[in-house]
């Protein structure tokens, strides 16, 4: 049998054109996603746990201005109580982001289970089978708030911390501290510190860190000098709050034990310091001059 090539020519472009249709159909589609993400400010409305094949909502929200994932071009926004985070996105596919950092590294996947005009449903791909986070479209007139987790206030205090050393000597100190009081009342700390025993002529510095609930525990990097000697060493501190007996300012109270772990001896005898307390009691306590307060939301269990 014979082929006309006349009649074939028509047919080769015609599925040529066909061709050319079908892939930038497919390319408007794989970009219409990205588009309709672009400009939008989506609020967390609510967070569901899946636990055995079984969806458990554990909470719903509406906060656009604290909680939400914000995408515009290729760059997004997104933001909790707790912290923010920005970076750029892009599509993996038709059903799912990427969400990176500046330098490119991936922080997170997410599936797109759902996409409309006003709603975006996302599973995080590190998290299968465990959250579902649902977003509504954040519109310019939204003004509701509302969440229905317990309403906490972390505290955040600038100040000066008090401090009476005493084993082998009695040493005195002062610093400027940065304290936090978390939801649950646990208590976090640093300060630095000027430290001194001027009846022995020993003086020194310190930068110390440490937390309390019930029990307090810390690091402090230490310096001391008689004018003969210089000592360097880490303090490991361990003890007790007085959260128990005093309420708020009890909460910033300890009495600790501690250790100090000499790795410098320098100086004109390279030696230990006369009268350097290495087991040591030490009572301190943090006086706040300036607070402010943050609301954050928690489950009863968090």
């Amino acid at each position: 049998m014979i082929l006309d090539m006349k009649k074939l020519i028509p047919l080769f472009l015609c599925l040529l054109f066909l061709g050319g249709a079908s892939t930038t159909a497919i390319a408007q589609s794989d970009t219409a996603g990205q588009q309709n993400f672009e400009k939008k400010r989506w609020g967390l409305a609510r967070y569901i746990a899946i636990t055995s094949g079984v969806r458990d909502t554990l909470y719903t929200s509406h906060n656009c201005q604290m909680l939400y994932i914000e995408f515009e071009g290729q760059n997004y926004q997104f933001s909790t109580y707790e912290y923010q985070e920005e970076g750029l996105w892009n599509s993996e596919s038709d059903s799912a982001i990427v969400l990176k950092k500046a330098n490119g590294k991936v922080r997170r996947r997410l599936d797109i289970m759902r996409q409309d005009a006003d709603t975006l449903v996302l599973l995080d791909a590190n998290q299968r089978d465990i959250f579902i986070e649902v977003y509504a479209r954040c519109k310019a007139t939204d003004t509701e708030v509302y969440d229905t987790r317990e309403l906490y206030y972390e505290r955040y205090g600038t100040g000066v911390s008090l401090s009476v050393e005493t084993f082998e000597s009695t040493v005195l100190g002062i610093g400027f501290s940065q304290a936090k009081w978390r939801y649950n009342n646990t208590f976090y700390a640093y300060s630095a510190a000027i430290e001194a025993d001027p009846w022995r002529g020993i003086y020194g510095t310190s930068f110390t860190a440490w937390t309390q609930g019930y029990g307090a525990f810390g690091l402090s990097l230490n310096a001391y000098t008689d004018f003969e000697n210089v000592n360097v060493g880490l303090k490991a501190l361990g003890g007790i709050s007085f959260k128990q007996l005093f309420g708020e300012i009890g909460n910033s109270t300890h009495i600790v034990y501690s250790y100090n772990f000499l790795f410098l001896r320098q100086g004109l005898k390279g030696t230990v310091i006369d009268g350097l307390n290495r087991h040591a009691i030490t009572l301190r306590t943090f006086l706040p001059f300036k607070y402010r307060k943050k609301p954050v939301y928690k489950l009863p269990y968090e």
